[in-house]
């Protein structure tokens, strides 16, 4: 799908690659649109701070910048590339090792003097109300990790959504229960636009025991996320925003809370979700897009960053991962909300201390890129939504979280079919086949999502 993208869009890219023998080594290559590739540098690995075993990520985000060397080479051959467009678009193909996991924005952003930006896995885009925006923003303190200011980073960063998005924005706010207090009266002004819950309303859900190990299970167990689903009940959501220390466990990277929104008193052991929780949270309330901000000392950058790859790398949305350590006040956070939630696009700015991706219809030089010629503009719309997927109601901030939640897995399976196709689809089945099959789950949606109308056998997905 990074081929289809780049073609259709005449993106200039930088792919990352990494090369396993008998020294790892990293090779930069640049390409725009349909034009070959171009070799342009290599390094050692360890040269980007990459060490080997359960040390391998440990320097990655003390480097506060590339080698002189090797920026330079770069920045000549990208600003080259780039032209007269406003971003670069970063591609890591399989197998990458640990590539995606690297501060790639904060390292290339002051070389290239532009937004640097991660192409998405899925050419298909979620449906979602171009004027509404809801948001759950989380956040965790526990004391096995560094302390941070729960409260005043969320304060902070619902503020900065408020004031950045030009929809009708609505906030739901879930935080230890010390910043309840806080987050309260932070807000009280604006009830309709915030609503900050109450954690007593999680201690009907049990602590999980402490391990040392990434809970990723496809079943939500953990309270935080038992909490956020329970509370919102029937509404939907497009966004979930983390904040708190990220874990990173072998391959898998996880988000570090405390034993429950109630329960902040293991010293030794936070507990870790990972990404299978974290999918189906998303799921069930129908969002399309994860962020994490890892706050001043945080436990695993990189762990937060390996989530957000895993999440991106499984269904369409956008993902965003950013630094708050090195950007305390969120400043780049509030020009990544304007680009990726604003009203049509627009030109992104230089975030530095943000990994995000996204999709380059985003971005207004390729918004009327023309797809006509592309073997899926059949299946998508002018826009990279699903053409299965016309509803009768349209999908509004109002929708209930039955109906986005099974929007999403529709999503899902038509992105990771067209992701697939051709030449690795089941034996047998055939292009038409797929399509059919999905019409007509689009067809029973359709006719359960007529105004007034309820699930099928009063079923929620």
């Amino acid at each position: 799908m990074a081929m289809l993208l780049r073609r259709e869009n005449d993106l200039a890219v930088l792919r990352i690659r990494y090369v396993q023998g008998h020294r790892a080594v990293v090779e930069f290559e640049v390409q725009v649109g349909l034009g070959e590739p171009h070799p342009v540098a290599s390094c050692p690995a360890r040269t980007l701070g990459l060490g080997s075993g359960a040390a391998a990520l440990t320097d990655v985000d003390r480097y506060g910048e590339l080698p002189s060397d090797l920026a330079a080479i770069l920045g000549d051959a990208i600003r080259a590339a780039v032209g007269g467009r406003s971003s670069v678009w970063l591609e890591i193909p399989s197998p990458c090792g640990d590539l995606p996991l690297l501060p790639w924005e904060r390292w290339l952003t002051p070389v290239v003097q532009q937004a640097v930006l991660r192409l998405p896995y899925f050419t298909l885009r979620p449906q979602a109300d171009p004027d509404t925006l809801d948001v759950v923003l989380c956040a965790s303190s526990p004391v096995a990790k560094e302390g941070f200011d729960a409260a005043g980073h969320v304060s902070r960063l619902a503020t900065r959504i408020l004031d950045s998005v030009p929809r009708q924005v609505g906030l739901h706010l879930f935080a230890d229960e010390v910043a309840y207090s806080p987050l309260r009266d932070s807000f009280s002004a604006v009830p309709d636009r915030v609503v900050v819950h109450d954690p007593r309303a999680a201690a009907v859900h049990a602590s999980p025991r402490r391990s040392p190990q990434v809970d990723d299970s496809e079943m939500i167990t953990s309270p935080w996320l038992l909490w956020i689903r329970d509370e919102l009940g029937p509404r939907s959501v497009d966004v979930v925003h983390f904040v708190g220390h990220g874990y990173h466990s072998g391959d898998r990277g996880a988000l570090a809370f405390a034993v429950s929104p109630l329960v902040n008193t293991d010293r030794s052991w936070s507990r870790f979700i990972g990404m299978g929780q974290v999918r189906a949270l998303m799921t069930q309330i129908g969002a399309w897009s994860f962020a994490a901000s890892g706050p001043e000392y945080n436990w695993s950058q990189p762990g937060l960053r390996e989530l957000a790859n895993s999440l991106a790398r499984h269904a369409p949305g956008f993902c965003l991962v950013h630094d708050a350590g090195r950007d305390p006040e969120y400043a780049d956070v509030a020009a990544a909300y304007h680009f990726l939630y604003g009203h049509g696009a627009s030109s992104p700015s230089p975030m530095p201390t943000i990994a995000c991706w996204a999709h380059p219809r985003l971005v207004d030089e390729f918004s009327d890129s023309d797809r006509s010629a592309s073997r899926d503009a059949g299946l998508l719309g002018d826009d990279y939504s699903s053409n299965l997927l016309n509803v009768q109601a349209p999908m509004t901030g109002e929708s209930p979280s039955w109906r986005t939640s099974s929007t999403r897995v529709l999503e899902r399976l038509q992105a990771q079919w067209l992701e697939g196709a051709p030449g690795r689809q089941p034996a047998g089945v055939g292009k038409d086949d797929v399509e059919a099959a999905l019409r007509s789950v689009s067809e029973l949606l359709e006719g359960n999502s007529a105004p007034g109308a309820t699930p099928a056998g009063g079923v929620q997905p």
